[in-house]
């Protein structure tokens, strides 16, 4: 009997927090994967973001209420050429040690703050970000009779312990060229130092390690005399991490109705490959996941349903039901 692991993901986004982005797209703006972008992203925009993710179901853990539930609350501020995020990011991680009627977490409390700056013209763009992240842990226990007023307790309202060496840093540099319609490119560096001393220096390994290319493809727009085409292709090609140990490589086409300049329903499909040196590759969800996604976006204002398919969903291992919903405000 096989069975099914599916994971399901509800969002609601922004234009500046699309569910999937390539880092060499320039007509869908995420910061975060292309600090570049913000200069091609248009208008200032100020997004509010709520998100919580988890998969529910039959499991190795099966006493475990929650797979591993993470939500994150965070505040953009975008302008021309320079962005901030401030975020608090929540997440448990479960434990071995559990029974019937209690489970056993590690809770962690992540805050992070990013600041972007770019600046260049209509066809290219340089960015640079400086990342802050910090974490603290604490034991948590849940009790499955109060389960949503535990997860509320032990994450949001107990105290947490300091963690050493929990401190992270990163200055990155990135880049993207357009022709504006058709083809887009981008390189991202996501750290060019190594912060393991006191001072930060200037690393190669850390670059290499971190250096990220993309790739997107788009049908045009609008057709010979000026009028919007119905449907628009995107083909995006990400070739992360490339010179490091751990590579990966993501591919995604997108389809668009387009029903006005400001307002399209999209099908995307994504595969998302990970390459590792020291063992060959295998079709596990260690190494490749399979994600589609159905949106409408409508001015500045997305909303969508998207799906996540391990590779073992054909196989023996016991179904798992992931849940994401993400929510967004813009002013």
């Amino acid at each position: 009997m096989i069975k099914k692991a599916i994971a399901l993901t509800i969002l609601t986004v922004t234009i500046a927090l699309p569910s999937f982005a390539s880092i060499g797209n320039p007509w869908e703006s995420n910061i975060e994967t292309n600090p570049a972008k913000l200069f091609l992203s248009g208008d200032s925009l100020f997004v509010s973001n709520f998100s919580f993710a988890d998969r529910f179901g039959e499991g190795k853990n099966s006493s475990s209420l929650f797979s591993g539930p993470d939500s994150k609350i965070q505040i953009n501020a975008f302008g021309k050429i320079a962005g901030a995020s401030l975020g608090v990011r929540t997440s448990l991680i479960p434990n071995k040690t559990q029974d019937n009627a209690t489970s056993l977490y590690t809770a962690r409390l992540e805050k992070y703050l990013n600041l972007y700056f770019a600046y260049g013209n209509k066809n290219f763009a340089l960015g640079l970000n400086l990342s802050l992240s910090d974490y603290i842990e604490r034991e948590a226990k849940i009790k499955k009779r109060s389960a949503l007023f535990g997860y509320i307790k032990e994450t949001f309202l107990s105290s947490y312990n300091e963690v050493p060496d929990s401190l992270n840093s990163a200055v990155g540099l990135s880049m993207i060229a357009t022709d504006g319609d058709y083809v887009g490119m981008g390189l991202f560096f996501e750290n060019l130092f190594d912060f393991s001393s006191t001072m930060g220096t200037l690393s190669a390994k850390a670059a290499r390690e971190t250096a990220t290319f993309g790739l997107s493809i788009r049908t045009p727009q609008y057709n010979y005399y000026d009028d919007i085409n119905p449907f628009v292709g995107t083909f995006n090609l990400d070739m992360k991490h490339f010179l490091s140990p751990v590579k990966k490589l993501d591919m995604e086409l997108d389809l668009s109705i387009i029903l006005s300049p400001k307002k399209k329903g999209s099908f995307k499909n994504k595969f998302c490959f990970t390459f590792l040196n020291d063992e060959p590759f295998k079709a596990t969800s260690d190494h490749l996941m399979h994600y589609m996604s159905f949106e409408y976006k409508a001015n500045n204002f997305d909303v969508g349903l998207k799906f996540t398919f391990p590779p073992e969903l054909y196989t023996q291992n016991a179904k798992r039901i992931g849940i994401e919903i993400f929510t967004n405000i813009i002013r």
